[in-house]
Order: C-alpha cells, then sequence, then structure tokens
C-alpha cells in the first residue's frame, strides 16, 4: 500500500522525458494495480477472523451450562483423542483476543482502485460490538435469557454484514480470486450461531413458561378445591382476597419472563422451537381457565359458608349436651371409682379414658371458639368444662400414677429378678409416694378416692421394704464365695436363679435374713471395687514400657527413664489408700 501511495503521488512525467522513464511508470502502476486488490480484500476478511475462528460446540455450552461445563467437556474430548491439538487452556480459554484487532488497521476509508478498469474493493467497518458476541461466555452458570438474546441480535448482524462483502472477483495479475465462497461461509456460520444462540433462548423460554405454567395450576387446583369446614371456608376466602394481586403478578411475569423474548426472537426473524410453542401456547390459556375457575370458587364459597354456619350451630348445641352428661358421669363416678370394691388395676384404665375424654373436650373447645372468630360471632363461654376440668385434675394425676404403678408391680415381683433394676424400682416408687402425698392434700375430704390412696400406698410400703432385698441380691460384687457363706450361714439362701422371682423369695423368708444378706452384699461391694481397682491398675501398667541404659560403658544395663514408671506408681498408692475394706 506504501508503494502504491508513492507510485501515485509521484507526479506524472512530462512528454519531454525519455522512453524508459515512461516505460518504467508504466510498470510500477501494472504491478500496484495487481497488489491492490487482494490487500484491500484480505484486510475486509481479516475483520471476521474471531466468526471464522469460533468454536461452535464449546460456544455453545458455555452459553447453556457456564465456562466450566465447557472445558470440562473440552478436556474430556482431548483425553479421549477427539481433541488433538487443543489444549485444556485452549478449551476454556476465548478467542476474542482474536477479535480485538487494532484499530489503526482497521480504517474506515481503505480502498484502491486498480487499472484497467480494475473493481474497487473496499473493506468493510464492523463495529467493535457485533464482534463482542463471538466472544466466549466466561460466567460460571449460563448466560441470561438477555445476554442470549444481544448476542442472537448481534449474531444477525455480522451475518448480515459479510453478506455485504465484495463479491466480485479480484484479479491478481494472472490470478483471479473468487470471494463468493469465502462470504457464503462466513455469513452461513454466523446464521447457524443465531439459530444455534436461538435455541437456547427457546429452551429458557419452555423452561420458564411451565414453571408459570405450574404456580397457575397450583392456584387453579386451589380455586376448584371444595370447602368442607370452617377453616377451609376461611382459607378460599382469603385466597379470593388475595386473587386479583396474585394474578396481575403472575401476568407481568408472563409478559416480562416470556412474551418479550418471544417478541424479541420475532426481531432477528427466528422462531420458537416446537416444545417452546407448545408451552407458550399452554401458558398463555391459563388467564381465561383462572378468571372462570374464580368466578365458580366465588359462588361455591358463599354456599360452603352457609353449610359451615349451620353446622357449627348444630355443633354448639351437641357440645354443650355432651358436657352436661360429663358432669353427670363425673359425680356419680367419684364414689364408685373409689368403692370399697373398686379394684386398681381395672379401675385405672377407665379413670384415664374419663380424663382423655375431657382433654378432647378441650381440644373441641378451642376448635369452636376458632371456628366462631372466623364467622366473627360472639365466643361461647365454656364454664362449665373448665370446672370439670379443674375437679379432675388431681384425680387424673392420681390415677396415672396408680395405673403406671399397676402395671409395673407385677413386673416387679412375678417377673424374672434378674431382669429388675433396683435402681428402676426406687425410681417408680419415689415418684409415686410424691403423686399420692398430693393427691392425699388436694382430695381431703373426699372419702372414695383417699381409699384408693390407701390401697396404693400399701401397696408402695410393701414394694420400699423389699427394696433392700433386692439391692442386695442383684449386687454385681456377689460371687460364688459370698453365696456359700449366706448358705452356710442360715441355710436357705440360694443364688437367685433365671426362673427366680421376687415374691417366691420373700415367701420363702428372706427377708427374715436381710441383715445377714446386706453385711455380706456389702463385703462383696468392697472387695468389687477392689477388683476393679486391681484391673485398672494392671490393664495401666501393662502399656508400660521399661527402658534400659548401659552405665558408662561398663556394660551393665540400667533403667532409664523412669519418669513415667514413677508417675503410675503414685497413681496406684494414691488409689490403694482410698479402697477400706
Amino acid at each position: 500500500m506504501g508503494s502504491e501511495m508513492c507510485i501515485r503521488d509521484r507526479p506524472a512525467p512530462s512528454s519531454r522525458e525519455p522512453a524508459r522513464a515512461r516505460a518504467r511508470q508504466a510498470v510500477c502502476e501494472v504491478v500496484a494495480s495487481a497488489c491492490a486488490g487482494p490487500a484491500a480484500l484480505l484486510r475486509a476478511f481479516e475483520a471476521f477472523a474471531p466468526l471464522a475462528a469460533l468454536d461452535e460446540s464449546d460456544f455453545l455450552r458455555a452459553l447453556d451450562e457456564g465456562a466450566p461445563a465447557a472445558a470440562a467437556r473440552c478436556a474430556a474430548r482431548a483425553r479421549d483423542g477427539g481433541g488433538a491439538g487443543r489444549s485444556d487452556e485452549e478449551c476454556s480459554s476465548s478467542s476474542s483476543s482474536e477479535g480485538e484487532s487494532d484499530d489503526a488497521t482497521r480504517s474506515d476509508d481503505e480502498g484502491s482502485a486498480g487499472s484497467d478498469g480494475g473493481a474497487r474493493v473496499a473493506s468493510v467497518p464492523v463495529e467493535r460490538a457485533l464482534f463482542a458476541a463471538c466472544t466466549p461466555w466466561r460466567g460460571r452458570s449460563g448466560a441470561t435469557v438477555a445476554e442470549l438474546h444481544a448476542r442472537a441480535v448481534a449474531l444477525d448482524a455480522l451475518g448480515a454484514r459479510a453478506r455485504t462483502l465484495a463479491v466480485a472477483d479480484v484479479s491478481a495479475g494472472l490470478l483471479l480470486v473468487r470471494t463468493a465462497r469465502a462470504r457464503d461461509a462466513l455469513a452461513s456460520r454466523a446464521d447457524r450461531l443465531c439459530d444455534a444462540v436461538c435455541g437456547l433462548v427457546s429452551k429458557r423460554l419452555a423452561s420458564r413458561a411451565l414453571r408459570l405454567s405450574a404456580q397457575f395450576a397450583s392456584l387453579h387446583a386451589t380455586l376448584t378445591q371444595d370447602a368442607p369446614d370452617a377453616e377451609a371456608v376461611a382459607a378460599m376466602g382469603a385466597q379470593l382476597d388475595t386473587y386479583p394481586e396474585t394474578v396481575i403478578a403472575l401476568e407481568a411475569r408472563v409478559g416480562a419472563d416470556v412474551l418479550d423474548n418471544v417478541a424479541l426472537l420475532d426481531g432477528v426473524r427466528r422462531a420458537l422451537s416446537d416444545e417452546a410453542l407448545v408451552a407458550v401456547v399452554a401458558l398463555s390459556r391459563w388467564p381465561e381457565r383462572l378468571a372462570a375457575a374464580h368466578d365458580d370458587a366465588a359462588l361455591r364459597l358463599e354456599r360452603a359458608r352457609a353449610r359451615a354456619k349451620a353446622e357449627l350451630v348444630d355443633e354448639r348445641l351437641a357440645f354443650a349436651d355432651e358436657l352436661d352428661a360429663a358432669q353427670a358421669e363425673f359425680s356419680a363416678s367419684i364414689a364408685r371409682l373409689g368403692g370399697a370394691e373398686c379394684n386398681i388395676d381395672e379401675t385405672a384404665p377407665v379413670a384415664l379414658a374419663f380424663a382423655a375424654r375431657v382433654a378432647d373436650a378441650r381440644a373441641r373447645a378451642r376448635v369452636i371458639a376458632s371456628r366462631e372468630s372466623i364467622f366473627g360471632w360472639a365466643q361461647t363461654d365454656w364454664g362449665r368444662l373448665d370446672e370439670l376440668s379443674a375437679a379432675l385434675e388431681p384425680f387424673a394425676a392420681m390415677w396415672h400414677a396408680a395405673n403406671e404403678f399397676a402395671k409395673a408391680y407385677p413386673v416387679w415381683f412375678d417377673g424374672p429378678l434378674l431382669n429388675v433394676s433396683a435402681a428402676l424400682v426406687e425410681e417408680g416408687v419415689v415418684a409415686c409416694e410424691r403423686e399420692m402425698a398430693r393427691a392425699t392434700t388436694a382430695l381431703a375430704g373426699c372419702a372414695p378416692p383417699l381409699r384408693v390412696v390407701d390401697e396404693l400406698n400399701k401397696r408402695l410400703g410393701e414394694t420400699r421394704a423389699v427394696l433392700p432385698l433386692i439391692g442386695a441380691l442383684l449386687n454385681p460384687g456377689m460371687r460364688e464365695r459370698h453365696w456359700s457363706a449366706l448358705t452356710a450361714a442360715a441355710g436357705v439362701i440360694r443364688a437367685p436363679s433365671a426362673m427366680a422371682t421376687l415374691r417366691a423369695l420373700v415367701d420363702a423368708g428372706l427377708l427374715d435374713h436381710l441383715p445377714l444378706i446386706e453385711e455380706v452384699s456389702l463385703v462383696a461391694s468392697k472387695e468389687h471395687a477392689l477388683e476393679r481397682a486391681l484391673d485398672k491398675m494392671v490393664s495401666e501398667w501393662a502399656g508400660v514400657a521399661f527402658a534400659l541404659a548401659e552405665h558408662r560403658a561398663s556394660g551393665i544395663a540400667m533403667l532409664a527413664q523412669l519418669e513415667p514408671v514413677q508417675a503410675s506408681a503414685r497413681r496406684a498408692a494414691r488409689r490403694l489408700s482410698l479402697i477400706h475394706i
């Protein structure tokens, strides 16, 4: 180009110059004409280098799934041999640097005219914004729909620019350069990328349309549900009250997420995919269906409200009758549940069932009050229920403790003694005694229930009397020598067998020898503690290593590193000093 400008700026030789000078100028003009066409042609096509060098699969995958997914896919392809010649860096890096050509090499006023009527080949000014569409997506997640639209528009415009390249053949001396095929290839690639990006847009639009349709369907299902009770009537009423705002918000999302994007696709002359079209058409039908469901729901709500009010009136009347019957039953049952013929094992479940009925009645009273507030009615006063609950409370606590004790008593006395835990027996006895003391205070002056308390206190006394025997017989420190000593001293004491029961041992007279059994059991406990301490010391000393070292090159070995050994010995001495037999 520089030589061309130098030749053209040179003044034409006068007619008086020699023939050799005129011939030299003619040769220079022919050479400049031959070079001007290819140079301009190369500059024009060089501007489309980012489009030509773009890897379509990686470009689209990055837009859809994010740059890390595209790089991983490219690396896997390279490991499998399908990406020979491309490293992992090349897969994850952008080819945008190829599109960032120096603006100085893209002058908008480039071009030259060849001699002999050669066509002028003008370079195409291409905006940097268009080639930004060819830069790979670097986000960790896929591009947004707005970004995809922007790239589709830019790629469409890039394809149109490619078609404006000069298609006339360029003569370069004896060569004829045909540009039509290169131009068509660039335009075809731009169109193909634009179609693929629009396909991603359609995919996103289909997903959003399906999500919005699901929200419309959920709202429609709510509107078409029946209202069988007052709570459902209140929920349906609240749904109808918020219906206008909900629908307006959903329709706004339809416009922003779907319809506006469909219009943008129309701007680049691309149609939705079949899947997206079906989803959008299905979405467009929901507003009309919701309007019909809303009108029907309003009518059903009025009918359901009237029915729920009538049911609430009937429920209040029936509940009042049930309370009257419960009060009468409670008054009559006080004497019956504590009479002389009362059997605790049989009566406790009956009394607890009655307490459960009262608890259910309190729950029903709360439901009735809630439904009255739904309809704006005055709250019914269920004072009788509060009085009944307060009167029943000490009886319920007493019978609950009696029931728990009645279930545990046969297990302790008639079950295998080896399965009984002395600690659990004592815990159960203490808990029941505490409840009986409360019942005695709360039921003062009520003779029938106090007879139940007296009966339970009698059983508790029997159980507490045998607690020392249970602890002594189940002492883990008792060994065969201890049982032999007891047998030699009393003659009737044997180690409990697997089938032995506490009642059988009491009937055998072991309570008469309780002082002797407790004395031997105490000795066994101390010996057991000593055994455990000795076992622990043995296990500690088992891991102590004695190191030997030669004493001053004398060939005599001596103990070394005695500090750990001495510390273990001091701990053992302190532990033994705390054990008294």
